[in-house]
């Protein structure tokens, strides 16, 4: 997306970006495991927090029921984050309905590895594993203002534009040289960032 919220698709042949049409103030792109009109999961909200799922069959965005602040998916599952409180709720395929999890409190998007990540107001890192009567909530040492997850790998940025990797050897964040405003880990489709100057695209590449 770009700064008028219209949406561009990666063109890997042709190395550059196609615009497609609508509207949306966030998306986010995942495994897809339902059917053929689904092989990635890509889901978006526009500025009214209205919830968007592309259909490849229709080359379109169906509209799905409920209003959503954020929206991540990891594994083929979909994972939101829904006003006022921010409680997390998972997507069910059945029904394409949103079910309530229960779990709240944090106040900054989730994200999903698939482990859900979450943040708090004070920028703690979380991960929730498990639902129902059995969930789980850890906590990993450091501060974020934003994170990403995916096959790829979890990854953050904290109030100084820094770059941090997740280690799961070690459990802890590792620092990765530069600065981004804005960072994506995608599952096979590798770790992009937006340069906090000039709003150019970056892709990680591993040593």
């Amino acid at each position: 997306m770009d700064s008028s919220n219209n949406i561009f698709r990666f063109n890997y042949g042709k190395k550059s970006f196609a615009h497609l049409t609508g509207s949306l103030s966030q998306i986010t792109v995942g495994e897809g495991d339902i059917d053929s009109c689904h092989p990635y999961e890509v889901w978006g909200i526009n500025s009214n927090q209205n919830l968007f799922r592309y259909n490849y069959c229709t080359k379109q965005f169906d509209s799905i029921s409920g209003l959503f602040t954020q929206i991540s998916t990891s594994g083929g599952a979909v994972w939101g984050f829904s006003p006022p409180n921010p409680d997390v709720f998972a997507f069910n395929f059945s029904n394409q309905t949103f079910t309530d999890t229960g779990i709240g409190g944090f106040v900054v998007p989730v994200a999903a590895s698939p482990e859900v990540w979450l943040l708090d107001s004070q920028g703690s890192v979380f991960f929730l594993f498990g639902f129902g009567a059995s969930f789980g909530l850890g906590q990993i040492p450091g501060t974020l203002t934003q994170i990403s997850a995916g096959g790829d790998g979890v990854w953050g940025i904290n109030s100084n534009q820094n770059i941090f990797r997740f280690d799961p050897g070690s459990g802890n964040f590792v620092n990765v040289p530069g600065f981004l405003a804005l960072i994506a880990a995608g599952s096979g489709a590798g770790v992009w960032g937006v340069s906090p100057n000039s709003g150019d695209v970056f892709t990680f590449v591993r040593p």
